[in-house]
């Protein structure tokens, strides 16, 4: 879903600016995959294909949190085996923001016209 605005603000003679706002928000799932496929660089397999989930979600270690006597990271032992392996990987998010959008806007002095232009994303 997108939403666009579009303003006249100023409107003289010899000056002109306007301004642009645009947002949206993508959404995306995996609808039917034969397997999972697993994907990323130097072979760390970090993010993965899974159906029912969005195109490149982070399959991670779920870190639970620091250990202060040694410093180490504890993560979250899914199968309950006592110890941290792959099976233990799941998903805890994805690539993709919530929601990205811009704001552009032009301005016209007689013959100058400076413009700035802002691009934002945010969420995980």
């Amino acid at each position: 879903m997108e939403f666009s605005l579009h303003s006249l603000n100023i409107d003289d003679r010899d000056f002109h600016w306007t301004t642009d706002f645009n947002i949206s928000f993508n959404k995306n799932r995996i609808e039917k995959l034969a397997s999972d496929i697993a994907q990323g660089a130097s072979g760390r397999n970090t993010s993965i294909l899974r159906q029912g989930y969005s195109v490149n979600s982070f399959w991670l270690y779920k870190q639970l949190y620091v250990d202060p006597q040694t410093g180490n990271a504890v993560y979250e032992d899914v199968n309950k085996s006592n110890s941290i392996t792959t099976a233990d990987r799941q998903i805890v998010g994805n690539a993709l923001p919530k929601f990205t959008g811009g704001l552009n806007n032009n301005l016209s002095y007689k013959d100058n016209r400076p413009g700035l232009f802002l691009l934002f994303s945010a969420g995980k």
